[in-house]
């Protein structure tokens, strides 16, 4: 063979060998992505009282109700707030307005437990908060202290024959949560939303 021949089959050959390699060759390459989901926290709260339509304490009704009364009288009702389940962090406010008289007079005492703090500011009746922190969100329903546990006929009243007696008003008990987070002033700020609720604003 001449060195000019075998000089082509040197450079065939290594034309060759070339683009096998090249045939193998791709760039390195990795890829991920995040989709991101966003859901609105939800604020739950559920408002009941001892159902008077069964002897079981422990059966709970949200559907108003007629109580029987007399002078002194110690009536069972027992308002309870339930922040439920997969509720966010939220302050708790219970409102009440005792407007009752029998035969023109007052007609009620009513003792609300500790736990439930005065808030100023409403037109009508008491704004009461549960405690001075919110309540934290939990995965289970979380029944709060009872706003009262009974009330208490005035012992005032005169009773008459029972078509000489009047009744007036009632008592109404409203409840209202609002969440904590990303309130500006943090109590205080939601103190405000639950007066301008209950005043309609």
């Amino acid at each position: 063979m001449t060195k000019r021949k075998i000089a082509i089959a040197i450079a065939a050959a290594a034309l060759a060998g070339t683009c096998a390699i090249g045939g193998t060759l791709a760039w390195l390459t990795s890829s991920a992505q995040i989709t991101n989901t966003f859901t609105m926290g939800n604020v739950k709260i559920a408002l009941d009282e001892a159902d008077l339509t069964t002897s079981d304490s422990s059966d709970r009704t949200s559907s108003n109700q007629t109580y029987t009364v007399y002078p002194g009288a110690i009536v069972e009702k027992d308002p309870q707030i339930t922040v439920e389940a997969g509720s966010v962090s939220c302050y708790v406010y219970a409102w009440v307005n005792d407007t009752l008289k029998i035969n023109g007079v007052d007609a009620t005492n009513i003792t609300v437990n500790d736990d439930w703090v005065e808030v100023d500011g409403v037109d009508t009746g008491t704004l009461y908060r549960y405690g001075s922190e919110p309540v934290a969100d939990t995965n289970e329903d979380q029944p709060l202290t009872k706003i009262f546990d009974n009330i208490i006929i005035s012992s005032e009243i005169e009773q008459y024959e029972n078509e000489e007696n009047t009744y007036e008003g009632n008592i109404e008990v409203k409840a209202f949560a609002i969440q904590s987070e990303g309130l500006s002033g943090d109590m205080t700020a939601a103190d405000a939303e639950a007066v301008a609720h209950f005043n309609g604003n």
